[in-house]
């Protein structure tokens, strides 16, 4: 689903810059997911959209890995 727009942004994007900008943001929402797990205050629909944003950040770093 994400792997065109993903291959179009990374042909015009700098491939270092793209890798650290989606690296930064699934840090964010790492620390976010674990904050709120640990505050008790998760429910299914934040954990489902927190899991999506990581789902979109890998497959941005996917694009990434090619010679």
């Amino acid at each position: 689903m994400l792997a065109l727009p993903a291959g179009a942004i990374a042909d015009v994007v700098d491939r270092r810059k793209l890798l650290l900008l989606t690296q930064s943001v699934m840090l964010v929402v790492a620390v976010l997911l674990g904050v709120l797990t640990l505050a008790q205050v998760i429910n299914p629909w934040i954990l489902l959209g927190l899991t999506f944003a990581l789902s979109v950040g890998s497959s941005m770093n996917m694009v990434q890995i090619r010679p």
